[in-house]
């Protein structure tokens, strides 16, 4: 199939989505992801799709589609499960390169991707087990993606692991809530570590959480805080307890589902020193000259991630 056809199917799922998001069919796409992944709930799955709406625009990917000319060459494609149809960026940029899509679904994920390249009559190679393949894009953890690179280190390839993102706080941070709690936090965009001004009261802080009070009414999440809300306390462990997630005093990149980390900072230039030192650990910056509060988990599609240009990579196959 021509680049052009395919950037037309894309274009009208872009529609589909925006107009039947709420349509029988999709409601019943979100049940059965649901099931099969109790974390996946309905408007979490509604809000990754209307990010991805957001690519499928024609003026937008004719634009993304000039970064790779096309080859004839088969991209296996290991895709990851934490959050909903992550691994959708990988099969756009593949087939809009005009590379041959050979998908190894998580067993996490194995619902969204299929139904939304079914609406959108496209059909590629789903494989229980990758092979025959002549680049291939992985997706994992720090432990799986040093398993990766070995397994796949004769092949072209782009290897991805764990990376977190930190917000920084200056005066207004609305929005932020999403970056913390979308998703329940499982994606390496959302925020795991805040850093604030001397003298910030977490008061209005906290209260802006309470748009996901409901959160505590997830049997997953809320195990995960009550978990660590006991561990803390026995441990004689400082932390602030929000209700729905718990606020640890902690200079860390890394925190748990329900756990958010927190520190003050003296001045900006402190941060960016600490920005710099951890720039291969980070995935993405909220802040007032970066990305912008609540848009975390809303990429631009040039939002590569870990910083690595996929379409540049196929481009060079």
């Amino acid at each position: 199939m021509n680049k052009e056809k395919i950037i037309q199917k894309f274009v009208a799922l872009g529609k589909d989505i925006e107009s039947n998001i709420n349509s029988e069919d999709y409601n019943l796409m979100y049940r059965v992801a649901e099931r099969k992944n109790p974390w996946f709930i309905k408007e979490n799955i509604q809000y990754a799709l209307r990010a991805i709406a957001l690519w499928l625009k024609e003026d937008v990917l004719r634009d993304f589609a000039k970064q790779a000319e096309g080859n004839d060459k088969k991209v296996a494609v290991v895709c990851a499960g934490n959050i909903p149809a992550v691994a959708f960026h990988d099969v756009l940029c593949v087939l809009l390169s005009g590379c041959k899509l050979q998908l190894k679904l998580s067993s996490q994920d194995n619902v969204i991707i299929p139904f939304l390249l079914d609406r959108a009559e496209l059909f590629v190679e789903i494989a229980d087990k990758i092979n025959d393949f002549d680049a291939v894009i992985a997706t994992g953890s720090n432990a799986t993606a040093s398993i990766f690179e070995n397994y796949f280190a004769k092949y072209p390839h782009i290897i991805r692991q764990s990376r977190a993102s930190v917000a920084v706080v200056e005066d207004d941070f609305s929005g932020l809530e999403d970056d913390i709690f979308m998703h329940f936090g499982l994606g390496c965009r959302n925020v795991s570590l805040l850093f604030l001004p001397q003298g910030f009261q977490l008061q209005e802080l906290i209260k802006s959480f309470e748009k996901y009070s409901h959160y505590a009414n997830h049997n997953k999440y809320r195990n995960n805080y009550d978990y660590y809300k006991a561990i803390f306390q026995m441990n004689k462990q400082a932390f602030v307890d929000c209700g729905n997630l718990l606020l640890r005093p902690l200079r860390d990149l890394h925190s748990q589902v329900a756990v958010v980390n927190y520190c003050y900072y003296d001045s900006l230039q402190e941060v960016e020193d600490f920005l710099q030192e951890n720039q291969d650990a980070l995935q993405c910056v909220v802040a007032k000259d970066k990305i912008s509060f609540g848009h975390s988990q809303q990429p631009n599609i040039n939002d590569f991630a870990d910083g690595v240009n996929t379409m540049s990579f196929l481009n060079t196959l």
